[in-house]
């Protein structure tokens, strides 16, 4: 829609959207940016030296903070991603997993990596490159 806001869901204090029982949708609120001074690009004050803060208008905006350490997480959902790492797991987990550990541990440790990098948690990368070094540190002594 032309002139809304970017709005972003409310989360409960698990992570999970707040949904609204009378519409069965995540509860939604409006994104916000300090507005900055065009002269000084210092963020702007009211008369009673209260911050100025503006929607922000599209996904795309970038946005500029003055005083505030951002961290952005973003979450994605994907039932092809799901299938994936479902596949994945029984892989590792299974007898197949059980069999490559123990003729090819560098392969299983490679295969792991895939697994771990496939969740998209906040570690995912990092331990997925632990995995990756492992695998070639296994491959190496072999």
């Amino acid at each position: 829609e032309i002139n809304k806001p970017l709005q972003t869901p409310v989360m409960d204090t698990q992570g999970n959207p707040t949904i609204d029982p009378s519409t069965g949708k995540p509860v939604m609120r409006d994104v916000y940016e300090e507005v900055l001074d065009p002269e000084t690009n210092e963020p702007l004050e009211d008369e009673n030296g209260n911050l100025v803060l503006a929607p922000i208008p599209t996904a795309e905006t970038e946005i500029a903070f003055t005083r505030a350490d951002v961290e952005i997480s973003s979450v994605s959902y994907n039932d092809e991603d799901e299938k994936n790492q479902v596949i994945l797991e029984q892989f590792i987990n299974g007898p197949i997993g059980n069999i490559v550990s123990s003729i090819n541990p560098a392969g299983y440790f490679k295969a792991a990596s895939l697994a771990i990098k496939q969740t998209r948690t906040k570690s995912s990368l990092e331990l997925s490159q632990i995995l990756e070094e492992t695998a070639k540190m296994v491959q190496q002594n072999a």
